[in-house]
């Protein structure tokens, strides 16, 4: 799972919409977040900080099970907090999104990744320069075995003209999963599109963008945008062997997309405009939209008013299509995929360029916040150590990680504290029963675990659950 499959919440905005009690006196926030995998929440939080009059201190714990998600959310955190004088923010934008939701990247966006994954191979391994280039991150918790793998992780990620063949991975991925019917593939897209996800609430989504995402692995496109290079960040488990840095192909997600964190609303209601029936823009445009928005409040701190002109300018945006990249890219491969899933490590063979130097630059600063990365085995860890019972103000869950919903679990959490737990609404391969079954079982798991519902939770509409822990009939005051 490389994205979440709901949209992206202001945790300290539904801290305040769904606490039971007043925490006006609250000096910190401390939220768990397990297995978001793509830091959504995280962007979202703090970019809407200003909104918020009563501003305390939000420590975001991040917990995933793959240390590969942990190296994209540095990534897709490093890009929102570039500062303006190295990227605009539009040109930052979409970076972001294409990083975010495509298998194959514009050569500038591969470039831009080689550049800065030498930057993070430096933070791994050199602390004191990652808070000076970073400062909202927090690595010290990992142990010295997980920055070992995120160094092999960076180092695979400047490989040049890698053979990672994505899109012979993709399409081996959806023969697989569809079998007898991958002939008829387009058809299967057009169902799940229309009897799946758009009734769930992805009606932003065009129908053309998901059938090209499914077939394509590539979600979001530009008139400008001709993407002919590889994705890496999309390589599941690079490992060393040897002198060689090694991958196990693609492994994430083919049937939902990446299109729920940011595409199923707007706060600039011309961008969900409904003209005879056809959505005027496509879910590309309001990802952009959104995610401008985000970056323009990160640096400025204040909101985000679009021009008519920005209006104006998307309007003859349309899907580029990547057919001809793709049959290029597949043409281009003459090796098997089994022998082609390991390059040379550069900082081993000595054939790189030049080596990249530490940046002298640090990050857009963001006040009274930290992200704080935590170890694979802290899920089983946090719950035996002292300091972190009733720690948690707010905690996460994501659809994957509801096995861990347990009463040791929500220990960590504080009287009073809500609980977010990850719908599967849209994930198009469950039926009603199965979602109505996922309700009655996640309600009755919350119960066992002091948990009652904060709001009414419909398991057919809505993407998350949300609950208050209440552990006595009267609490005291946070």
């Amino acid at each position: 799972m490389l994205w979440g499959y709901s949209p992206a919440l202001d945790l300290r905005h539904e801290w305040e919409r769904c606490k039971y009690k007043e925490s006006d006196s609250l000096k910190e926030l401390n939220v768990l977040l397990i297995g978001s995998a793509d830091g959504r929440h995280i962007l979202k939080t703090l970019a809407q900080t200003y909104r918020h009059e009563n501003k305390q201190r939000i420590n975001l714990y991040v917990y995933e099970a793959s240390l590969d998600l942990i190296a994209r959310q540095i990534m897709l955190l490093t890009i929102a907090l570039e500062p303006p004088e190295e990227f605009d923010l539009q040109e930052k934008t979409r970076i972001f999104l294409e990083l975010y939701g495509n298998s194959v990247l514009r050569p500038k966006t591969a470039d831009f990744i080689a550049r800065k994954s030498a930057q993070f191979v430096h933070m791994v391994t050199d602390l004191d320069f990652q808070v000076a280039r970073m400062p909202l991150l927090r690595l010290d918790q990992l142990k010295y075995k997980h920055r070992d793998y995120l160094e092999n992780v960076f180092k695979f990620w400047q490989v040049p003209r890698t053979r990672f063949q994505i899109l012979q991975h993709w399409d081996r991925r959806v023969r697989e999963h569809l079998g007898s019917r991958y002939d008829s593939r387009v058809g299967v897209f057009d169902w799940d599109y229309h009897m799946k996800l758009r009734p769930a609430g992805a009606e932003h989504v065009t129908a053309r963008e998901y059938k090209n995402w499914r077939n394509t692995g590539v979600a979001f496109t530009w008139l400008d945008m001709e993407a002919t290079e590889p994705n890496l960040t999309l390589a599941t488990a690079p490992v060393r062997i040897g002198d060689r840095l090694c991958h196990h192909g693609y492994l994430g997600d083919i049937v939902t997309g990446p299109f729920l964190a940011y595409c199923l609303d707007c706060a600039d209601k011309d961008m969900l405009r409904v003209v005879n029936g056809v959505q005027s823009k496509r879910a590309a445009d309001i990802a952009e939209r959104n995610v401008f928005r985000m970056m323009h409040e990160l640096l400025y701190g204040e909101p985000f008013i679009a021009s008519r002109q920005a209006n104006e300018s998307s309007e003859s945006v349309v899907i580029t299509e990547v057919t001809d990249v793709v049959k290029r890219m597949q043409e281009d491969s003459r090796d098997l995929l089994d022998s082609s899933s390991c390059e040379r490590d550069p900082a081993i063979n000595g054939k790189r360029e030049a080596a990249f130097a530490k940046e002298t630059y640090s990050a857009i600063p963001i006040d009274s916040a930290e992200v704080i990365f935590l170890p694979v085995s802290a899920i089983t860890d946090l719950p035996r150590k002292d300091k972190y019972k009733n720690f948690f103000h707010i905690i996460t869950l994501s659809q994957k990680m509801t096995q861990f919903l347990t009463e040791d679990l929500m220990r960590l959490a504080c009287e009073g504290g809500l609980l977010v737990v990850e719908g599967k609404v849209f994930l198009p391969e469950l039926r009603k029963e199965n979602l109505i079954e996922f309700a009655k079982n996640l309600n009755s798991t919350a119960e066992a675990c002091h948990c009652v519902p904060a709001t009414e939770f419909n398991p057919l509409k809505d993407s998350v659950a949300m609950f208050n822990v209440k552990r006595t009939s009267n609490p005291t005051s946070l």
